[in-house]
């Protein structure tokens, strides 16, 4: 006998959501689940922990306008946005 076997798949995002420890958050009687996504400047290469805004904020100051690099925590993909 053959047995069908139903495979989900799931995107990039999906699989980071599910992998990573999340908050949880509580809105409007809905828990969601959120993760504070924090960088570090790879120029600077210190400790830094900086947001999203902050890092760029932090390349417009310090580094002439540069854009900074949001790697993937799950993969070796980055980006400027």
């Amino acid at each position: 006998a053959i047995k069908s076997i139903s495979v989900k798949t799931v995107s990039c995002v999906e699989e980071c959501m599910l992998l990573h420890k999340s908050e949880r958050v509580e809105e409007e009687g809905l828990k969601m689940s959120a993760k504070i996504l924090n960088f570090n400047c790879l120029k600077c290469q210190d400790s830094t922990r900086y947001s999203p805004n902050d890092l760029q904020k932090h390349f417009q100051m310090w580094h002439h306008g540069e854009l900074p690099s949001y790697p993937c925590e799950m993969c070796s993909f980055s980006a400027n946005d």
